[in-house]
């Protein structure tokens, strides 16, 4: 048997995302401008660059782009620049917020005045400098409502071929783990509620956040139920421009090769960032994404056969969790954080919040720790367990529960079953932001309650299912527990076993001479020949011999043998 898998071939019409930050645009010590033209004139294949960073200070109308003005006499050349790029159909967006806090704070909130004030010239810029996109880089803690009044704002203006991404931190993406958006700020319900506004994300796994040394991370968050093609993974092009998670090439190639031959319809990498990408570093910056294209855009040579293992059973309702990444920070204070009750994952959320301050982290450890009285906290562990709608396996015992997922169709269809009451409760919480959402239309609320009951309409029946193979796999026998079970008509049947093969009787030598058909005995095909057949001919004997024992008018050649009740004697 081969050991390796077939080609996989990419979608058709669909090819991986190259997306590059540009936050750096003028070399150290006041030297030139960074120049984006060598993107194209080089055809590395980059598909996006995102200019950054573009704050929102305080009082109305003071954006910056970094430390000035964007119309500062520094950025004309980045400008025009970025205007000959799009000319050669790369798409060039601006990046909203980052790590310096405050902007999506001035945008939310349920002063409509406020908001207003601060859209306002943020959307002039945009129109000014005829940008094709935003990203929304949400590191402070915000809310639902106003960040959904905000991409509802952007679309209504700017109409809908203008492309709205967000950049969240890799563990964002997962279930009940810490991130920057804040403990409330989940984006599963954000991608339910305007998923469709959305083109992608750019999912940083980086900074402790995330680890791309395999493919671990990247198939946990794709495993939680979010779509490949709008996953993009985010890299790190320099060591230097993060405190950890740089990969090197040929590692990170042999990396996304993986993630491209599982996943079809992979969603592409974005580098962090572009000035100093190596590896041409500072001189030739473009060689990154001329090497990522190359990676993504090559064709996939087979891949070994992932080798069979019995994966190992976890209890229900308790997430997958990936391996810590790596991170710059001692043992010693991550393992401090950690005798004060934080999560490794949680230690290294606030180290990296506070560039490694111990005593502050400590001191503001209530900000990463998800609180379970929110609504939208995914963590809570009677979300996941204890809130309806409820699965079969409420009712059976652990035992049982182990008995029946030795059975591989009971296994699959669980695994089914629970990503279908997921997306349950995320409509469910969806719904209810909706309903309290400030200036919500009825026509969003009325689709939410649809899309809610349509949710659990298929999860009613699946859960039915499994409820009703449950208890057949309980009462049955062994012998039948581990043999695939087929669904026929709603109803759970066992093939039966191939019977024995019986050696093959040549009946035309047990007949006699006289009987054996004129044709070839092969042939199956008998001609109907003219006449009664014999067993008509039996009838008609046995009718006229018995005429004179039943009662009524007798006719000649009459059969009248409805009134026999047994013929067996015969």
């Amino acid at each position: 048997m081969s050991s390796t898998q077939p080609t996989v071939l990419p979608a058709p019409g669909h090819r991986p995302r190259i997306v590059l930050y540009a936050q750096t645009h003028h070399k150290s010590n006041g030297g030139p401008p960074v120049s984006l033209l060598p993107l194209i004139t080089n055809n590395t294949g980059v598909t996006t660059i995102i200019v950054g960073a573009i704050h929102l200070n305080e009082g109305p109308g003071n954006i910056t782009l970094n430390d000035d003005h964007p119309d500062h006499e520094k950025f004309t050349t980045l400008w025009s620049e970025i205007a000959w790029c799009q000319a050669s159909g790369v798409k060039v967006m601006g990046m909203l917020g980052g790590a310096a806090k405050g902007s999506f704070a001035r945008l939310d909130g349920e002063d409509t005045a406020s908001f207003e004030a601060y859209y306002a010239p943020l959307r002039d810029m945009f129109r000014k400098h005829n940008l094709d996109g935003i990203d929304l880089d949400i590191e402070e803690p915000t809310t639902m409502p106003g960040t959904i009044r905000l991409i509802d704002r952007l679309r209504a203006d700017f109409g809908p071929t203008f492309i709205i991404t967000l950049a969240p931190v890799a563990t964002a993406l997962l279930v009940g783990q810490p991130h920057l958006s804040g403990p409330t700020f989940n984006y599963h319900v954000l991608e339910q509620m305007r998923g469709h506004e959305i083109a992608w994300y750019n999912a940083q796994f980086y900074n402790g956040w995330g680890d791309c040394s395999t493919t671990f991370w990247y198939e946990a968050i794709i495993n939680t139920g979010w779509r490949a093609e709008k996953v993009v993974v985010g890299l790190l092009t320099n060591p230097t421009n993060g405190p950890s998670g740089y990969v090197a090439q040929p590692e990170i190639d042999r990396v996304l090769t993986v993630m491209r031959s599982r996943h079809p319809n992979f969603g592409g990498v974005m580098g962090w960032e572009h000035f100093n990408a190596l590896p041409g570093g500072t001189d030739r910056p473009w060689e990154w994404a001329a090497h990522m294209s190359r990676i993504l855009h090559a064709p996939l040579p087979p891949m070994p056969a992932p080798q069979q293992q019995q994966a190992p059973i976890r209890p229900y309702g308790r997430p997958a969790i990936p391996p810590p990444a790596p991170h710059p920070y001692p043992v010693e204070d991550v393992k401090t954080l950690q005798d004060l009750g934080f999560s490794q994952q949680q230690a290294v959320a606030a180290l990296n919040s506070t560039s490694g301050n111990v005593e502050m982290s400590a001191a503001n450890g209530t900000s990463f720790t998800p609180d379970t009285s929110q609504l939208l906290n995914m963590n809570n562990t009677d979300l996941q367990e204890g809130s309806p709608p409820y699965l079969h396996t409420r009712y059976l015992s652990e035992a049982e529960q182990i008995h029946c997922l030795v059975n591989p169709t009971y296994s699959a269809r669980l695994a089914t079953a629970r990503a279908l009451r997921q997306d349950v409760q995320y409509a469910q919480i969806a719904l209810d932001v909706a309903k309290r959402t400030r200036g919500a239309q009825r026509r969003q609320v009325e689709d939410q309650e649809h899309r809610l009951h349509e949710l659990e309409g298929w999860f009613t029946t699946e859960d039915n299912l499994l409820g009703a193979l449950a208890e057949a796999l309980i009462r049955c026998s062994g012998v039948w527990q581990t043999q695939e079970v087929l669904l026929i008509d709603g109803r759970w049947m066992w093939p039966l076993p191939e019977p024995e093969r019986l050696a093959r009787v040549d009946r035309m030598t047990a007949l006699p001479e006289r009987m054996v058909p004129p044709h070839d005995a092969a042939d199956t095909t008998f001609a109907r020949q003219p006449g009664p057949t014999p067993a008509r001919k039996l009838s008609l004997k046995l009718g006229s011999g018995l005429s004179r024992f039943i009662p009524g008018r007798k006719k000649s050649n009459t059969k009248r043998l409805s009134n026999v009740q047994s013929m067996e004697h015969f």
